[in-house]
């Protein structure tokens, strides 16, 4: 309330090393040489002894960690695919279909193909990140994130040719087994040939492979490279079933996806906040009180509304900056 009169956002107040009660100390006081109206100060300070209910995060005061850690200082999930972030400066809020998608392809019969849909900016590509999340805690499969519209000509999509070898740089051993010295350089051109020799290395070296494809908005795929794709969801839920799983992101029509009904994401909503908190408290053995639950998602709508914010996908962003104000997130490194 009284940041948002203020007209500042929570991450303009220090954080660390003070107590919350500090924090609140300072916007009061903030507020207090500025003169705002006395009645808005006095029902702030009547409003104080509530920040107790926030005393619930005390014990998670994630610092930086190292630059290769998964997670942000000693947060750890209690489930992976429930993780309440995908790296150590991004919360990952619902996306609770996505997160059942995924841990349902790690079953035996489970799926092998993810369609995922959404408006652009949304944030399909967070998927990359939750799945290298899941890679680094659960380990067993390597992954393969490719940008079809980064590594071609502008709104063409790459060839054949520069797919395949984006996807065997990133799988360990598919390179060197792909593009072996004795071959040709004809042999090495050829699409068909390409296809056979990254088919018949999965194959061998029985590791697991997760091929996310990004980045298909606003992208006319060449049909050679349509139809590798098309060759490789055929792998996928055939003969390498349970070696090759593959997420297209945003591909739309371009490719024949009817047998797979696409996994949409929502915008944000209130409700996903409050299980963000929740679920950030359960990893650490605790449980959240209501008080200090509407205190947290409250924290967030003012960052949101002082920050100027229009779009639904920035309240993600406003989620980070309160993280980081309460010193639930490392302070960014100027």
């Amino acid at each position: 309330m009284l940041v948002t009169e203020l007209g500042k956002t929570l991450a303009s107040f220090p954080s660390a090393p003070v107590s919350l009660e500090d924090f609140v100390d300072a916007v009061v006081e903030a507020a207090s040489r500025q003169e705002w109206h006395k009645a808005l100060v006095f029902r702030a300070m009547l409003a104080r002894p509530m920040v107790r209910e926030l005393e619930i995060f005390s014990n998670i005061q994630i610092s930086a960690g190292r630059p290769d850690a998964v997670f942000p200082g000693d947060y750890w999930p209690l489930d992976e695919f429930e993780t309440c972030y995908i790296g150590q400066r991004h919360p990952f809020v619902d996306r609770a279909d996505v997160r059942g998608e995924v841990q349902g392809m790690f079953a035996d019969d489970g799926p092998s193909i993810m369609r995922l849909e959404g408006p652009e900016g949304i944030g399909k590509s967070y998927v990359t990140s939750y799945i290298r999340v899941i890679q680094r805690t659960k380990g067993g499969f390597d992954l393969a994130a490719v940008d079809i519209g980064s590594l071609g000509p502008k709104k063409l999509g790459c060839t054949v040719e520069i797919l395949i070898k984006e996807i065997c740089r990133q799988g360990e051993g598919l390179e060197s087994a792909v593009y072996k010295p004795e071959r040709t350089a004809q042999e090495t051109r050829q699409a068909d040939s390409l296809l056979d020799k990254l088919k018949t290395a999965l194959i061998e070296r029985q590791q697991g492979l997760w091929v996310v494809l990004d980045e298909f908005d606003g992208v006319l795929l060449p049909p050679s490279t349509a139809e590798a794709i098309q060759t490789m969801i055929d792998w996928a839920d055939g003969p390498l079933k349970g070696i090759l799983r593959l997420i297209l992101v945003g591909a739309g029509e371009q490719l024949d996806l009817s047998n797979w009904i696409p996994v949409q994401i929502p915008p944000l909503q209130k409700s996903h906040l409050e299980d963000f908190f929740a679920n950030l408290v359960k990893d650490q053995g605790d449980t959240i009180t209501p008080g200090a639950l509407a205190m947290a998602v409250g924290c967030v709508e003012q960052e949101f509304e002082a920050a100027g914010y229009n779009d639904p996908g920035d309240l993600c962003e406003a989620l980070r900056r309160t993280l980081e104000a309460l010193a639930f997130l490392p302070a960014e490194q100027s």
